[in-house]
């Protein structure tokens, strides 16, 4: 599932400039926009009239020409090249307009062609519209496009890991989300994005048990140590940790219910985990996502 931020010119900080420079500060920090948001399957769409796009008060092409007459002669010439070669550089810029980008984030996600659109409205608000004007507004909207849109393993996996960044994932752990009880991870995306968002977020101390009960209550599942039994079916790999010696991932989260409502079934399904100090800070290592080992 692709997700597009969708620019234009509700997407400045400010619709009225004051001068051009003004005006040119505000097109870089749009230029700025790709840096911020990186998560895989993140691209960005601007509208094609954005310079002649009204609907907020003048546009941009009518306050460059104010600025002409008052005797900044040819800068409309300068900024269209600028335009081209600079400020939208690398962004899709020529296949829809303002108001077609508006009106996709409206219709919500688009199965058939795997994608949604999502507006970057810093400072201006429209109610009905899907929208964010900050880091923690986008991050609920992938993960929720992440939890109800999963398509593929592969797929799933691959932002997954490009959006929890704060953990850090077995080499083979991909594998392990084909191996889950009920035979189709993506039956179970939701409940798996939850538990994850809440090892992401945790900033952990390794203070046990208290640890796992504090991840457990953020991801709305039990979260335990491992009994005396199959303790061996829980040593990982992790260079990060040691070159030599594998790494005791026996704490794990149980998201035990698939995304159907409808559906009673307990799953024993577990994402095995631990965490490790590296380089002074203490990580938070996934092994396992999916199988009960």
């Amino acid at each position: 599932m692709k997700t597009i931020i969708s620019l234009s010119i509700f997407s400045f900080n400010k619709s009225r400039f004051s001068s051009f420079k003004e005006l040119e500060e505000e097109f870089k920090l749009l230029q700025g926009i790709k840096d911020d948001y990186k998560q895989a399957k993140v691209y960005f769409a601007v509208g094609n009239d954005i310079t002649d796009y009204s609907y907020f008060g003048l546009s941009v092409n009518q306050q460059i020409k104010n600025f002409e007459f008052g005797g900044d002669r040819g800068l409309q010439i300068s900024f269209n090249m600028k335009l081209q070669r600079e400020y939208l550089k690398n962004f899709d810029w020529w296949s829809l307009t303002t108001d077609e980008l508006i009106e996709k984030s409206v219709l919500g996600p688009n199965i058939e062609n795997n994608e949604n659109h999502i507006l970057y409205m810093p400072i201006l608000k429209m109610n009905g519209y899907v929208g964010f004007d900050n880091d923690e507004t986008f991050a609920s909207h992938y993960e929720k496009m992440l939890s109800e849109y999963p398509v593929s393993n592969d797929s799933y996996y691959q932002r997954m890991t490009s959006h929890f960044t704060n953990i850090i994932y077995h080499s083979n752990c991909r594998l392990t989300l084909n191996s889950i009880e009920g035979g189709d991870f993506c039956k179970f995306s939701i409940a798996f994005t939850r538990c994850l968002k809440a090892l992401n977020d945790h900033k952990a101390q390794i203070r046990i048990p208290e640890e796992l009960d504090i991840i457990g209550h953020l991801a709305g599942y039990s979260c335990t140590t491992q009994g005396s039994n199959n303790k061996k079916n829980m040593q990982f790999s992790f260079p990060e940790v040691s070159e030599v010696n594998q790494v005791n991932c026996e704490y794990h989260l149980k998201p035990s219910d698939s995304n159907d409502p409808r559906d009673n079934g307990y799953y024993h399904n577990r994402i095995y985990f631990t965490f490790s100090e590296i380089d002074g800070e203490v990580k938070t290592l996934v092994a396992s996502i999916g199988p009960h080992l």
